[in-house]
């Protein structure tokens, strides 16, 4: 297995495979569009941003698991750059390591960024409790919970 960058010229069926079960599992909310296609135009329009970058694992030939991330400026303080965690995900072929390695590439990779760095990952509601303790073990510290809903 090799984790590498993602090249949407040949990976793209592989990413939006991936968010849209990703999508499904935190509970697709009805502000996610509901068909496919119209997913994946909204998708691959803003993930050509250079700000939002996917790492894959790859297994014999095949990605199995993605991470994307973005990364920009922190708002409340410029001084740090803010790399943040959009979505993650891994299909049932993945080897059983193939997030944690994402994940340690990720962070390897957020390491190289010059200057004070912080990053944000999220843990759902429905996430594996193996998630929380990586992120515990990485030095992150559980800061807030997020609420979402379309105002009506």
């Amino acid at each position: 297995m090799i984790i590498r960058e993602a090249d949407f010229s040949r990976d793209w069926p592989a990413i939006v495979a991936g968010m849209w079960d990703f999508y499904h599992f935190a509970g697709a909310p009805g502000w996610v569009p509901e068909d496919r296609e119209t997913f994946e135009t909204i998708m691959l329009d803003m993930l050509r941003n250079p700000v939002f970058r996917i790492f894959l694992a790859e297994d014999q030939g095949q990605a199995v698991a993605g991470i994307g991330v973005s990364q920009m400026p922190f708002m409340m303080n410029p001084e740090f750059t803010m790399i943040e965690e959009l979505f993650w995900w891994s299909t049932d072929e993945a080897p059983p390591l193939a997030a944690a390695r994402l994940l340690r590439h990720t962070v390897e990779w957020a390491k190289t960024t010059p200057g004070r760095v912080l990053l944000m990952m999220k843990a759902l509601d429905n996430s594996p409790p193996g998630v929380e303790r990586s992120y515990q073990k990485l030095g992150l510290n559980h800061v807030e919970r997020t609420y979402i809903g379309e105002l009506l």
